[in-house]
């Protein structure tokens, strides 16, 4: 996140823009959008679906509550978020361009698809969403932070305990969701964690396939 903050912010200094930060350490939903409202924040930079997430969890939940129509585009650097979540965002932003990670595709509003990004000062993604394969396009993809626990001998944790350790460590954010428990996490052939292996087994025991 620390590269994040940096170069998203030396860019619109560089071009004479403004930069708003959060007052507190930790991340809260009401506190971004209150403060995107109070200082008419144009562009919005996350770190994937740990924000994006909470963000539209809020919005979902209370329309109209906070007035977000100076944002034009959302975007995550590194970390990608899944599809359904951008065009929920979009939803609660009908005058934004995009919503765009960095390593992935974006998702644009039909304005935002007939601009030509050479007519702007400013460079805004006008990447159309193109349609998924196989399964990814016949649902789309919801995914939410999961912990696959490895426990010690005897010991049985739950969710809500390793949400508030995970909580009294880290920003309340990066708190697990759901929790998988496994008899052990396992190495790929490079001796590193097989990520997707466990991708794959926490959506098979959540019932999310």
């Amino acid at each position: 996140m620390d590269g994040t903050g940096q170069f998203s912010s030396l860019i619109p200094m560089n071009m004479g823009g403004n930069i708003v930060t959060l007052p507190s350490r930790h991340f809260s939903v009401d506190e971004l959008l209150s403060e995107v409202e109070r200082n008419r924040v144009g562009s919005v930079i996350i770190v994937g679906q740990a924000f994006a997430g909470p963000m539209l969890e809020a919005l979902d939940a209370e329309p109209g509550r906070y007035d977000l129509s100076s944002v034009v585009m959302v975007s995550s650097s590194g970390v990608m978020w899944s599809q359904d979540n951008k065009d929920g965002l979009l939803r609660h932003l009908p005058q934004a361009r995009s919503c765009c990670s960095a390593a992935g595709r974006c998702a644009s509003t039909r304005a935002a698809r007939r601009c030509s990004p050479r007519r702007s000062r400013r460079r805004w993604s006008n990447t159309r969403p193109r349609r998924g394969r196989g399964r990814a396009a016949r649902r789309p993809l919801r995914e939410a932070i999961c912990a696959v626990v490895e426990a010690v001998p005897g010991a049985a944790p739950e969710l809500h305990e390793l949400s508030e350790h995970v909580k009294s460590h880290l920003a309340h954010f990066k708190a697990p969701r759901h929790l998988v428990l496994v008899e052990t996490i396992g190495r790929a052939p490079n001796g590193k964690v097989d990520y997707k292996r466990l991708k794959a087994l926490a959506q098979e025991r959540l019932g999310i396939m």
